[in-house]
């Protein structure tokens, strides 16, 4: 994979999301009817930050592996799914024996949610003693898995589709949004696990929000789009007001929520906006991308991933105890503070060195005297 610029913006904008999924798993917070219905609407609406998540997998696959999973070869196949393996299961595995140690709900019972949960399927079997079992927002993890399955597939077709102008690529992405709803529609005014587990857990209706993420990352390097801030001040300002309008899209959508089926939400509603967000925020030209970039937001990206797995353990058993000793607010803060130290207390001792370890293990041994370069080293790790 050749060289890439990096896109700091979307890895600030990914952690944003992961802390609008975690406040919405603080229901005293997000819920407390003192806030007005409109705080209540931003604050217990999460589920947005998981359509991201998908999406912008999605695109950064299709951004870092194109060119190399178009046309793929058997050593090309091989460093994906190592790197795929070294960037989830690390950590995965060490919540999965945290939550043994400290349980966070019911014990499921039984070997079979056990070995599903360690091998992130979990969630592609209709049952909710599988999809909640042990560390209960793996299941979005055992989708992400589904989607890296997947995405060779995507990208060789796409490799195959060689005519494809962005524009083209975008209309396609069009397409899977419609589909998608298409399939979520007739299940999102009804209630029961059936319909719950179609619109917001199984892999594949849910494989929609991620493959309209590569193709939008397909487009984006097709259209050898380079991100960073042009120099002419006129133009940085119009990107600037392509930035506000896709937050703004978002924000509206959030406002209008209430109106919308919570199963749509879920899946189909926010695709579009969180679409034109990562869009936008790619090109990393205008003012919002810059502060996004940051480094204090970037460093804090890359603790996203410890701090969405370590968040619900970290809530269960300390929440209680914060709040009964600061109140519900101020324990808030400072659950969300020690959830960020444990979070990169498990990213620096646990994720980036197995990950590291990882690759470097399953190198040929021809290439063992070659210095380490970790073959997913994109500028901004997919979600999870």
């Amino acid at each position: 994979m050749d060289a890439k610029a990096r896109l700091d913006a979307l890895a600030g904008l990914r952690f944003v999301a992961a802390a609008v999924v975690a406040v919405a798993h603080l229901p005293e917070i997000s819920r407390d009817p003192a806030l007005g219905r409109i705080a209540q609407r931003f604050l217990s609406e999460g589920v947005y930050g998981l359509t991201f998540f998908f999406v912008l997998s999605g695109f950064v696959l299709a951004y870092g592996y194109l060119d190399r999973l178009a046309q793929p070869t058997r050593s090309s196949l091989r460093s994906y799914f190592v790197a795929r393996v070294a960037r989830i299961w690390p950590l995965h595995l060490l919540t999965l024996g945290l939550v043994l140690a400290f349980p966070i709900g019911p014990a499921p019972g039984g070997i079979g949610p056990f070995l599903a949960n360690a091998f992130l399927v979990h969630s592609w079997v209709p049952s909710l003693a599988y999809i909640q079992s042990y560390n209960s927002v793996a299941w979005t993890l055992s989708l992400e898995w589904f989607f890296y399955l997947l995405c060779p597939l995507a990208l060789v077709g796409i490799g195959k589709w060689k005519s494809a102008t962005p524009r083209q690529l975008h209309l396609a992405a069009l397409g899977v949004w419609l589909l998608t709803i298409a399939v979520v529609l007739p299940f999102a005014s009804h209630e029961g696990f059936w319909p719950l587990y179609v619109c917001n857990v199984c892999p594949a209706v849910r494989c929609g929000e991620f493959l309209v993420g590569v193709l939008l990352g397909a487009a984006f390097v097709r259209g050898r789009v380079r991100s960073g801030p042009l120099e002419l001040p006129r133009t940085r300002r119009l990107w600037t007001a392509l930035e506000v309008v896709a937050v703004a899209l978002v924000v509206v959508l959030i406002l209008r929520s209430h109106r919308v089926p919570l199963l749509f939400r879920m899946n189909g509603y926010y695709i579009p906006a969180v679409a034109l967000l990562v869009t936008v925020f790619a090109r990393e030209r205008g003012r919002v991308s810059r502060v996004l970039a940051s480094r204090t937001i970037v460093y804090l990206s890359e603790l996203s991933f410890a701090f969405y797995l370590l968040h619900a353990i970290m809530f269960t058993h300390l929440r209680a105890a914060y709040a009964s000793w600061v109140g519900v607010y101020a324990g808030a803060g400072l659950l969300i503070s020690t959830t960020l130290l444990a979070a990169a207390a498990a990213h620096h001792l646990v994720e980036r060195p197995m990950r590291e370890r990882i690759v470097r293990w399953t190198k040929p041994r021809a290439n063992a005297k070659i210095p380490f370069a970790p073959p997913d080293r994109l500028p901004l790790r997919d979600a999870a």
